[in-house]
């Protein structure tokens, strides 16, 4: 883990590469992503001066997005309280439409317009 890395991830935070094994990705490829997501978000954010103390929560979302939002996403499709998590692109499917149908949505680009072959 970079030292940038280290400063968006929290300290207490568990180890998901079990959930992660378990949704079938390849735990080398994600272990590289993350490393480099942190050491750029480090980079271009953290390392901001007079970055505002209310951006800490942006750091919370950053740090959670591979790991304790899937979880917690796992967790209410276990517990039945939705019976489907479904991933699109933000433009092509309202929330809402996912919402009704017992669904969790889930964006798939984050706005990036990189690697949407993969996604596909």
């Amino acid at each position: 883990m970079s030292e940038n890395e280290s400063q968006v991830a929290s300290p207490q935070e568990p180890d998901y590469h079990a959930m992660w094994d378990g949704l079938g990705m390849n735990l080398a490829d994600h272990d590289m992503l993350l490393g480099a997501v942190g050491q750029m978000y480090g980079e271009m954010f953290l390392s901001q001066e007079n970055r505002p103390s209310s951006t800490s929560y942006l750091d919370f979302v950053a740090s959670n997005i591979h790991s304790g939002r899937i979880k917690e996403m796992l967790d209410k499709k276990e517990a039945g309280e939705a019976t489907k998590i479904i991933g699109s692109f933000c433009l092509y499917v309202p929330e809402e439409i996912v919402l009704a149908a017992g669904g969790i949505p889930v964006g798939l680009c984050s706005g990036a317009d990189w690697a949407t072959d993969k996604v596909e």
